[in-house]
């Protein structure tokens, strides 16, 4: 009769570690999709850092001190637009670090009193702006490009 209790145990003994193998299954899922998630947030928050210094850097070294008479003529009545594949014809390269940003530097004479400048740069599918009247920055801004 002792043996027949015991074997009637049997299944009821498993029952509390299957229940607790579940339990710390669960929890081990929920920590690694947390984990994961902040691996993701702190990969962006760097990728984002990162992109913040290197504009920095690109309008410290050229905006900052900017040289009127390096820019070229428009080849447009005013600025032509800026098209995905603008920054391939006749773009410059500035360098920081690994990292590199083409960028265009037009200007346009509106008539014979008045010339106007375009600084464009491109980075990551990111497009930055810097507009001159003359040579006072009159806007600046992200802008975006046409197809």
């Amino acid at each position: 009769m002792a043996m027949t209790k015991l074997r009637s145990l049997q299944g009821w003994v498993s029952l509390p570690i299957l229940v607790l193998l579940i339990t710390v299954a669960g929890l081990s899922l929920a920590y690694q999709q947390r984990l994961e998630a902040h691996f993701v947030f702190r990969s962006t928050l760097d990728s984002l850092t990162k992109s913040t210094q290197l504009w920095q850097a690109f309008e410290r070294s050229l905006v900052a001190s900017v040289d009127f008479s390096l820019a070229t003529e428009s080849l447009c009545q005013g600025f032509c637009p800026l098209t995905s594949n603008a920054y391939m014809i006749n773009a410059n390269v500035w360098h920081h670090g690994e990292d590199a940003l083409m960028y265009q530097w037009r200007y346009y004479s509106h008539d014979e009193n008045r010339r106007f400048y375009r600084l464009c740069a491109h980075h990551q599918q990111q497009n930055y702006c810097w507009w001159w009247q003359e040579h006072r920055l009159i806007s600046r801004g992200f802008v975006n490009t046409t197809n």
